[in-house]
């Protein structure tokens, strides 16, 4: 569900973790990785929360691109946390971190109605089409039947990445998760609503960077990068 890119002032995929500013002290810098590629994605399925689909042969050699990237980028990752569906925990394997974390407030978003459903079928495609027109509304707070809301997911997930911050006080943190996830949480996090959201990109196993001022309550975010895919 990927459709329009955020170019603004981030540079998109050319860059390497390697070469990135170097990181202000006692804050933290948070690599939101997507998992690899599933035979769903491939097809064009909608797969939200509630399907926990295994990478494909495409996505297994995905995240171990994505994993060499980040092991050897100078760091080693205080977290490694992911959701607790497969796609992203296998995806976070070879990735080298002192402690693992699964949060369920990572989970893919839930698509309620239309999860399953290939993009282009009857029933989902005109759904699909609103949803996308209440985001340009930046409508926050729309959902499809037995789905969540904007709203919803950036809450949960926050609070998901706002526990692992205050609790193990990391400074470099990997989260593997999904991409409507991700997108809502990052969009949430840097003050943007759904019409932002809707550009970011965020490929399978594209690595987007956000750093986190630690001593400041609410903590304070700035975007260094987003879909860095030079590795893949």
């Amino acid at each position: 569900l990927q459709f329009l890119y955020f170019i603004g002032s981030v540079v998109l995929g050319n860059m390497d973790l390697k070469t990135l500013p170097v990181l202000a002290e006692g804050a933290c810098r948070i690599y939101f990785c997507r998992h690899g590629q599933t035979r769903l994605n491939a097809i064009g399925v909608v797969q939200g929360g509630s399907i926990d689909e295994p990478l494909n042969e495409i996505g297994k050699r995905q995240a171990a691109k994505a994993a060499q990237n980040i092991n050897s980028a100078g760091f080693k990752a205080d977290v490694i946390a992911t959701s607790e569906l497969c796609r992203a925990v296998a995806t976070s394997e070879a990735m080298k971190g002192t402690v693992r974390v699964k949060h369920k407030g990572f989970n893919e978003m839930y698509y309620g109605e239309i999860e399953g459903m290939r993009l282009t079928d009857k029933t989902a495609l005109p759904k699909v089409k609103e949803m996308m027109v209440q985001w340009s509304k930046d409508n926050e707070h729309y959902k499809l039947k037995n789905a969540e809301s904007f709203c919803e997911v950036a809450l949960r997930s926050r609070v998901a990445l706002e526990d692992i911050l205050e609790q193990h006080d990391p400074t470099h943190l990997v989260v593997v998760a999904h991409a409507r996830l991700t997108k809502i949480l990052i969009a949430d996090l840097l003050g943007m609503g759904p019409a932002m959201m809707s550009r970011i990109p965020h490929d399978n196993c594209g690595i987007s960077v956000v750093d986190v001022v630690k001593s400041a309550r609410p903590f304070g975010y700035n975007k260094i990068i987003f879909n860095l895919t030079s590795h893949l």
